[in-house]
């Protein structure tokens, strides 16, 4: 009896997955939880001072949306910490491009040109 529960369950949970997420919540794929786990472990790496890590878990979750305003916003925030004020500038002028009223990102551009010296 006990081994017919757990397959019940386990049938219960992929059918779950594999049926009811996607009709319930159609944008969530495993692309799209790897990119959100990365940007929420780089935001902890990023507030643990562990600045080239967080900055390599930016570039990861956007290899599943290259162009997300929000991770590249973050990924130049890490590239100024690195001391990289050139590459934060040019993903600065990415976000720009997209959005030349983005008021985050023209000041974050004006950061990174100031930290170049």
């Amino acid at each position: 009896m006990r081994l017919i529960s757990i397959i019940a369950l386990v049938l219960v949970i992929v059918v779950g997955w594999f049926v009811i997420v996607p009709m319930v919540a159609p944008d969530v794929t495993e692309k799209t939880v790897v990119r959100d786990a990365q940007v929420f472990l780089g935001d902890t790496c990023a507030t643990a001072n562990q600045s080239e890590f967080a900055l390599t878990l930016y570039e990861g979750a956007l290899s599943a949306n290259a162009t997300d305003p929000v991770i590249l916003k973050k990924k130049g925030a890490m590239l100024i910490k690195c001391g990289r004020a050139t590459e934060a500038e040019t993903v600065y002028q990415q976000i720009l491009s997209q959005d030349p009223n983005d008021v985050t990102a023209l000041v974050k551009t004006g950061d990174s040109l100031a930290s170049k010296g």
